[in-house]
């Protein structure tokens, strides 16, 4: 959790919009396996849209725990502007977009793999 605050504390410190999937599931009312730019667009003014709209959103989107106000507190001293989420629950942190768009890639591999694997063992 201190590695992402850092990466959200780092975004909103140079003027880039956070970006955070969960925050625009929220806007959308409800969690969506795979997060379309369709999706995004579609709630382009809600003001929890934190792909179009800049800074904080206007309130939580949950009750954080105390492990997450702790996070937000005291973030990760970190260079990172992006990450991905991989299927283990781990992420990939990465400095630039280009890196970034490859993480990208490589997790969605991984996603297709557990996907397949869970098609193929039922």
């Amino acid at each position: 959790m201190p590695i992402i605050s850092g990466v959200f504390h780092n975004r909103l410190e140079i003027g880039y919009l956070l970006q955070a999937d969960p925050t625009v599931q929220y806007a959308l009312g409800g969690r969506r396996e795979r997060l379309l730019f369709s999706d995004i667009e579609s709630v382009a003014e809600h003001p929890y849209n934190t792909y179009t709209q800049p800074g904080l959103p206007p309130g939580p989107i949950g009750a954080p725990g105390e492990a997450a106000l702790d996070a937000a507190l005291d973030p990760a001293e970190v260079e990172f502007l992006y990450f991905v989420a991989r299927p283990d629950g781990s992420h990939i942190f990465t400095q630039s977009l280009r890196q970034h768009n490859q993480a990208r890639i490589d997790a969605r591999r991984e996603w297709d793999e557990l996907e397949r694997a869970a098609r193929e063992g039922a």
